[in-house]
């Protein structure tokens, strides 16, 4: 009743201290109308005080109260859909669902994410989905992704299905940094595989323990994510952990390895699912490059001291400083061994998956 006599009235809705009429307006009891979504379509309409709105978890308010703006998590607009809908500071948590009815403008967005695993070399793989163009940033330091096999300037790896597949193995390209802003960006509802180095297979160069974040600025936060779709396969993102209600789907396994059939999906996280005319779907579906077919963690400085360059036919092995190297076929047997100072060119005799000190390298036909 005060929120509809108009401006000049209020209401203390506490508990312990409810007004049981209107009265008059002051700082404490004026009387807001939200819409709030908690995770899901399902929406609850409360009329409220300011200091007492409180959003659990992910949980979306909508308002047109601009006395609102600048509460986490509220997103003020007039109610008309050709409106501005604007959120001056959104914040997400991994693990709660997460829904907008509609697209609007974050001035602020920040996701926070604990890695389940971290890359050794061959696997450690996690899905992604943010609602918004966001930076991965490592203890509040921004952090760059590989673009290509060659690149050994970045931290870690971000792929997203390129929609070509080879029987049971998937292609994943590498992400390429933002055109305008040449910004290594997450993109808004665009699924990906994410890799986190880890401390054990690269010393001093791990993100273990690290507070990982994707933040945005001036960014529109999509209220869909975006699937990307291949002939046999599509790679679907996921903001409330809902899975495909009429597909056969795949999640990664427990090692960040393989997709496979079923399991859960948990929000923010990704999930393959099979085209309707697929027949006879395999139980597994492994991780390609999209070119050779293969997985491949091999980018970073191997041991923290060596970065490896595949090439055609060929492997460059350089070392800041005097570095026992032995390359190894996946058979286990010794192609070449020696010390590295600088920089070296090895040949090697035919394409495919070798193994420097541990680390996989990819080698395509001379």
């Amino acid at each position: 009743m005060a929120y509809l006599l108009g401006e000049a009235w209020g209401q203390d809705l506490s508990e312990d201290s409810k007004d049981a009429l209107p009265t008059l307006r002051n700082e404490e009891n004026q009387v807001f109308l939200v819409t709030v979504y908690h995770g899901s379509a399902t929406a609850t309409e409360a009329y409220i005080n300011k200091e007492r709105l409180q959003l659990e978890g992910n949980a979306l308010a909508f308002t047109a109260d601009e006395e609102l703006s600048g509460v986490d998590n509220v997103v003020v607009g007039s109610g008309e859909e050709s409106a501005a809908y604007v959120c001056q500071n959104l914040v997400l948590t991994d693990g709660e669902p997460f829904f907008t009815p509609r697209d609007f403008t974050a001035v602020r967005a920040t996701y926070s994410r604990t890695p389940t695993r971290y890359a050794d070399g061959e696997k450690g793989w996690e899905t992604i989905v943010v609602p918004f163009d966001g930076a991965l940033l490592a203890d509040g330091e921004e952090q760059a992704y590989f673009t290509s096999d060659a690149d050994n300037s970045a931290r870690y790896w971000l792929k997203t299905f390129s929609g070509q597949s080879a029987g049971a193995t998937l292609g994943f390209d590498y992400e390429q940094p933002d055109a305008s802003t040449s910004r290594p960006l997450l993109r808004a509802g665009k699924p990906y595989i994410i890799a986190l180095p880890g401390e054990a297979t690269w010393p001093g160069y791990g993100l273990d323990g690290k507070k990982i974040t994707i933040e945005g600025e001036n960014t529109t936060v999509t209220a869909t994510p975006n699937p990307v779709s291949g002939t046999e396969y599509a790679f679907l993102g996921s903001y409330d952990g809902q899975a495909p209600s009429s597909a056969t789907f795949y999640t990664l396994d427990g090692e960040g390895r393989n997709f496979s059939q079923g399991g859960t999906v948990a929000p923010f996280r990704a999930c393959l699912a099979a085209a309707p005319g697929v027949l006879n779907a395999p139980r597994t579906l492994g991780i390609g490059s999209g070119t050779d077919g293969t997985t491949g963690l091999h980018n970073l400085k191997a041991g923290g001291s060596l970065s490896l360059t595949p090439g055609t036919g060929c492997l460059t092995i350089r070392a800041s400083r005097p570095t026992a190297v032995s390359v190894t076929s996946l058979q286990g047997y010794t192609l070449w061994s020696g010390t590295v100072d600088g920089t070296r060119r090895i040949g090697l005799p035919a394409a495919g998956c070798y193994l420097v000190n541990g680390a996989k390298v990819i080698v395509t036909q001379p």
